[in-house]
């Protein structure tokens, strides 16, 4: 048997600045509330990953100081959108 498997409907992300760039949603394991965080990325020329957004620069560049493994990145079609895009995931603890 492999990890517990999540499926998140499109229309569960919220847009948090209507750019695209950053979506949310909530999420609840076992008891405890997490904000799934998934920051749009792109390939540089160079084959480096950057924030499509310049604001979310800092978004990833605190998520490299904190692990030093190479991200994956997941495809979604935000809601109201037609197009996916590359996004990296990361998920924060937070109370109500």
């Amino acid at each position: 048997m492999g990890p517990p498997r999540i499926d998140i409907d499109p229309a569960e992300w919220e847009d948090e600045r209507g750019d695209g760039g950053l979506l949310r949603c909530t999420l609840q394991i076992n008891g405890l509330l997490m904000h799934l965080e998934a920051v749009a990325v792109r390939d540089t020329k160079a084959g480096v990953l950057v924030a499509a957004v310049k604001e979310d620069e800092e978004r990833l560049l605190a998520l490299d100081e904190m692990y030093a493994a190479r991200w994956y990145t997941i495809p979604i079609t935000a809601r109201g959108r037609r197009k996916a895009r590359d996004y990296v995931l990361y998920a924060v603890p937070f109370a109500e």
